[in-house]
């Protein structure tokens, strides 16, 4: 019989009472923690039954998603892949990462909620027997043409297929050489650049000023430990990457102290225990103007960019040189024509309500027009924001998390896509090969058919790319 593991907030033992009746009343066997002896070790014994439990429900709501317990225990259950997150009066957005960027069921607070989490744990259920069938199929497949190739003659001429049967192995899961998700937040100084990467980190770990600050790229990626490190020139000319303090990182990255070193960096790069870089690399950049001692290397910084956020002043947007920035940063599509750019107003909170409509459709207005002129595909999303927080900017801030989130999710199935193709690409390369083979004698024609029909499945299964959606 299948058992569930059920995770919630104590103050919303109501709702997880529903969804234990619900659970047990469709033949389920539901582990929660009032089942629980006083006395008993609850840490381990909650450790233990997600361990052993085939599904693990996590009921979001407000409260939860501030409890240390549930997050821990929604973690565990990520870990072995269990995980089945139901989210009841809260956006996902608002949900702890990694879980925000997670495909989350929405319940509600009435007697229904009890029938949206049964369905949910029999559809992963489903979901899991149907991957498992298919890591099977993809496995048997591999076993033949695995047995096909190691049946043909040694040493033929141009055939080695031991890498290629290597990576079939791992199907598309292995994507380790491909380029991460990476945010570049490029505009003019004082457009609240870094004041909006804070924002998007969840802490205060990048320099902000109302004067220029930032003085050369700093990225930050993800570590469980904290570091940082300076690459600069020294007096010979030459670069060398020197640690530095994080809690000094100010002294070496803004422009005001930057003038007291004799070096001069050139990048600064920041290891940080936050969730979020988990999915997505970071790189706060100079302002336009005081990129340009640096230009070369800026410019390397926003090209190494998978996404880019132009920030821009909501009390007067893309004014004078920023309307060509923008547009320059749109035309950079011709090489990364899928490469999503968004549009952030900043200090939103300084403009009357009574504007904010008009500010956001004049700026998407002519946001669309640079986007035609250029060639890029679709309308950059704009964002009215402020750092201040409060309506409408918490809302806006909300949908430009699903924004990142659907391109965490696009860039995740472009990742996969792409190695598939490469898969498919040296598949049908070694298929060519041995038939040529066959046509000059070298193996039989009943060799290179075999092993046609072997990779027939492998070829049929990775010409299914998963779809990217482009909204």
């Amino acid at each position: 019989m299948e058992t569930v593991f059920l995770s919630y907030a104590r103050t919303d033992e109501s709702l997880a009472r529903v969804v234990v009746e619900a659970l047990t009343g469709a033949g389920l066997v539901v582990h929660w923690d009032r089942l629980f002896e006083p006395g008993e070790d609850f840490g381990s014994k909650i450790a233990g039954l997600i361990e052993s439990s085939d599904s693990t429900v996590v009921l979001w709501t407000p409260a939860s998603s501030e409890s240390i317990w549930v997050k821990a225990e929604a973690q565990l259950a990520l870990e072995r892949d269990v995980l089945v997150p139901i989210a009841v009066g809260i956006d996902q957005t608002a949900l702890p990462l990694p879980f925000s960027v997670l495909h989350t069921v929405s319940g509600t607070n009435g007697s229904e909620l009890g029938t949206v989490v049964v369905n949910a744990v029999f559809g992963r259920a489903t979901a899991a027997q149907e991957a498992a069938k298919s890591a099977k199929k993809w496995g048997a497949a591999v076993a033949e043409v695995a047995r096909v190739v190691n049946s043909l003659p040694p040493d033929v001429p141009g055939l080695s297929p031991s890498v290629l049967l290597r990576d079939l192995e791992s199907g598309d899961e292995e994507h380790s050489d491909d380029e991460p998700l990476r945010l570049a937040v490029v505009g003019e100084h004082n457009k609240g650049k870094s004041t909006l990467l804070n924002r998007i980190l969840g802490q205060d770990l990048l320099p902000t000023d109302t004067i220029p600050t930032t003085a050369l790229p700093i990225r930050v990626t993800y570590s469980p430990i904290e570091s940082a490190w300076l690459t600069v020139t020294d007096a010979s000319g030459v670069r060398v990457k020197l640690p530095v303090p994080l809690q000094l990182l100010d002294d070496y990255t803004t422009i005001s102290n930057l003038a007291e070193y004799s070096l001069e960096p050139q990048i600064a790069e920041v290891e940080v225990p936050i969730e979020v870089l988990k999915f997505i690399e970071i790189i706060d950049m100079p302002g336009v103007r005081e990129a340009l001692p640096r230009e070369e290397l800026v410019r390397g910084a926003v090209g190494s960019a998978t996404l880019v956020i132009f920030a821009t002043d909501a009390r007067s947007p893309l004014r004078g040189p920023e309307g060509a920035a923008l547009g320059s940063l749109l035309s950079s599509g011709d090489s990364r024509p899928h490469r999503p750019v968004g549009v952030s107003l900043m200090f939103g909170d300084a403009t009357g309500p009574a504007e904010h409509y008009e500010i956001v459709d004049s700026v998407t207005a002519r946001v669309a027009s640079l986007a035609e002129e250029v060639g890029y595909e679709g309308v950059p999303p704009v964002f009215l924001l402020s750092s201040r927080g409060g309506e409408p900017f918490d809302d806006e801030f909300a949908r430009l998390r699903r924004w990142l989130n659907q391109c965490a999710t696009n860039r995740e199935r472009e990742l996969r896509a792409s190695v598939r193709r490469r898969l498919l690409d040296r598949i049908m390369a070694l298929d060519a090969r041995l038939n040529g083979l066959a046509r000059e004698g070298i193996v039989s024609v009943e060799d290179a058919t075999s092993l046609h029909h072997a990779l027939l499945p492998l070829r049929l299964e990775l010409a299914q790319a998963p779809e990217v959606d482009r909204g």
